[in-house]
This record gives structure tokens, C-alpha cells and sequence, in this order.
């Protein structure tokens, strides 16, 4: 029974490892509204980056300009080019994110396509459901031995 129950336990722990992972993950988010880049920067927590420097480059690689983010963590630019543009935050203690802002033929950001996929959340959670219905077969099997003797 004990050894049921350090199982259940360990099965747990492992799997509120991942969600540990992500606390310090860094977002930037972009969007266009005429000649003008709007980024948006923020930690896991919903905290905004303060001071993250945004490097915008084309798609060659080339660096078109750079900048800090605000005290809401937000970076605003005039449109470089009309082409794609890959933003890179750079924030405090190695923390990075990248953004690639996909631009039509005005030279206008596409909207975002949404994901139909299972993002991380539920696949933890499904793998946490599982562990717990194993758990608990696990345990009123070994209640039923115990009757039986």
C-alpha cells in the first residue's frame, strides 16, 4: 500500500514538471496598423518585459533597427519594409523570444492563424488524468486484495 501511494506521489511530481519549466518563459507579440509595428512583450506570468531590447531584422538576417521595450512592454516602429520581419526580444538573464510578423501584398500583417492542435496545458493535463485514473485503480486493487485475506 505504502509503495502505491509513493508511486501515485512520484507520477505527480513528474508531472508538474513541465509547468515548472515555462515559469520564466518570455512572449512578444506584433501586429501592424498602417505605417506602424505594434510589439507586445511579456513573461509567463503576464508580467510585461521592461527594458527588453526588440532587434527587427528581414529575412536575410539583416538587422533594420532596434529598441527597448516600454514600462507595459510594448515597442513601437515605424514599418521598415513590407516584407516579413523577424523580431527577437532579448530579455534580462538570457531569456529570448522570437516573432515573425508575415506581411501581405500592401505591406499589412496576416492575421494570425489559430491552432486547432492540443497545446501544452492539455496535453499535461491528459497525461496528469491518466496518472490519476491509473492511481486509482491501482489502489482499489490492492483494496480488494486486502478484503480477500
Amino acid at each position: 500500500m505504502k509503495g502505491t501511494v509513493s508511486l501515485v506521489f512520484i507520477l505527480f511530481l513528474l508531472c508538474c514538471l513541465p509547468i515548472a519549466a515555462l515559469a520564466h518563459k518570455v512572449t512578444i507579440f506584433a501586429y501592424t496598423e498602417g505605417d506602424t509595428v505594434y510589439s507586445q512583450s511579456y513573461s509567463s506570468d503576464s508580467d510585461p518585459v521592461v527594458g527588453g531590447v526588440v532587434t527587427v531584422a528581414d529575412a536575410d538576417g539583416k538587422e533594420l533597427l532596434h529598441g527597448k521595450t516600454d514600462v507595459s512592454g510594448h515597442y513601437n516602429f515605424p514599418l521598415p519594409a513590407k516584407n516579413d520581419l523577424y523580431l527577437t526580444l532579448d530579455a534580462s538573464m538570457g531569456h529570448k523570444a522570437t516573432f515573425i510578423l508575415k506581411m501581405d501584398e500592401d505591406g499589412q500583417s496576416r492575421p494570425k492563424q489559430k491552432s486547432d492542435g492540443a497545446g501544452l496545458i492539455q496535453i499535461v493535463a491528459g497525461i496528469g488524468c491518466i496518472a490519476g485514473l491509473f492511481g486509482a485503480a491501482v489502489f482499489f486493487a490492492s483494496r480488494k486484495k486486502q478484503k480477500n485475506k
